[in-house]
């Protein structure tokens, strides 16, 4: 599988952000983002995943058609074991600070918390 992981600056979060954490912090990291046009909000950064998730309403609300990804499908493990099947993927551009990345995103159709799964290393 190609490295599609974001590359966030070192430097985008500094001690100001840290105001009001409890120390040590173990909640998950939820970030928005602008992807292609769309600033996209309840992304989750996670270091379990390996590829960058994004859900077909995401896909939808970006007013994309499923017709403008790679019909691909690859099968995805959860950390429960479970396994789902992507529906195809798609290259898009994002931008974090002063950081423009054009990401893959794996596009499955289920039902989340998240609009999308991003992966860390």
């Amino acid at each position: 599988m190609e490295d599609t992981n974001i590359r966030l600056p070192a430097l985008m979060f500094d001690e100001s952000d840290k105001r009001n954490v409890r120390e040590p912090k173990q909640d998950d990291l939820v970030i928005s983002l602008p992807v292609r046009n769309c600033l996209i909000k309840k992304i989750l950064v996670n270091n379990g995943s390996a590829a960058n998730i994004m859900m077909l309403s995401t896909l939808k609300y970006m007013r994309l058609a499923e017709s403008d990804m790679i019909k691909k499908s690859t099968t995805l493990v959860e950390f429960s074991g479970e396994t789902k099947c992507t529906m195809g993927e798609i290259t898009l551009p994002t931008y974090a600070q002063d950081v423009n990345l054009l990401e893959k995103f794996c596009i499955i159709d289920v039902d989340s918390t998240y609009n999308i799964i991003m992966s860390r290393p």
